[in-house]
């Protein structure tokens, strides 16, 4: 069980891991660690709440989540999170690091599968944007699992780092529901995750459709 001070430093090394692979925007974020909401909430859609620059973990999920799902969900909020800065920028009319037409895709996106209130009971993984950062999530753990000089996070046994992947992967194809294909998948090609990138700068890396 972890004490809200050591759940609030653990995200926040995380959340800065994660903002790494993103690009070169470092949104002013302040973690802050509670309880969130009425009863005790386990799952993935109650482990976050975003709220102008803070990101509220819920607790009784962080204490009862199995380490590779907390990093996998951090790493997804993170690219929420910063998906929202973007929007929120771009509609006042300051810099943007995104082109147009993937901002007007977020900003008819985004305000759905934030979270208004810290229980909600509707699912919107078919979302473009929630796929985007799924995606993300699921990069960065194969990341974290092939760099055996623990420059992303600590060395990890053989073991340990399979099953983290074999998580990540179902973790990955539940929620996203990955289409079944049998051709093989153009590198040049859009990415058949319904991100709307190719496939180079998508999921190609993480082997999730070979």
């Amino acid at each position: 069980m972890y004490t809200n001070t050591q759940a609030v430093n653990i995200t926040k090394i995380q959340i800065a891991q994660a903002l790494r692979y993103l690009p070169s925007v470092n949104p002013e974020i302040e973690v802050t660690a509670e309880f969130i909401g009425e009863g005790t909430f386990y799952n993935i859609e109650t482990a976050f709440v975003v709220k102008e620059q803070h990101l509220f973990v819920n607790l009784n999920w962080f204490n009862q989540t199995p380490e590779p799902e907390i990093k996998y969900t951090i790493w997804k909020e993170t690219r929420h999170f910063y998906q929202k800065q973007q929007v929120e920028a771009f509609q006042k009319g300051m810099p943007v690091l995104e082109d147009l037409d993937t901002l007007e895709q977020w900003e008819s996106e985004y305000d759905v599968y934030i979270p208004k209130t810290p229980i909600t009971e509707n699912r919107h993984y078919n979302q473009k944007i929630q796929i985007d950062a799924h995606t993300f999530a699921a990069a960065l753990m194969a990341l974290h699992c092939s760099k055996p000089d623990g420059s992303i996070d600590v060395v990890l046994p053989p073991v340990t780092a399979e099953q983290i992947v074999e998580r990540a992967s179902e973790l990955y194809k539940e929620l996203i529901k990955v289409p079944v294909t049998k051709d093989k998948i153009d590198r040049n090609g859009t990415c058949p995750c319904g991100s709307g990138k190719k496939y180079k700068k998508c999921c190609m890396r993480t082997g999730f459709f070979e």
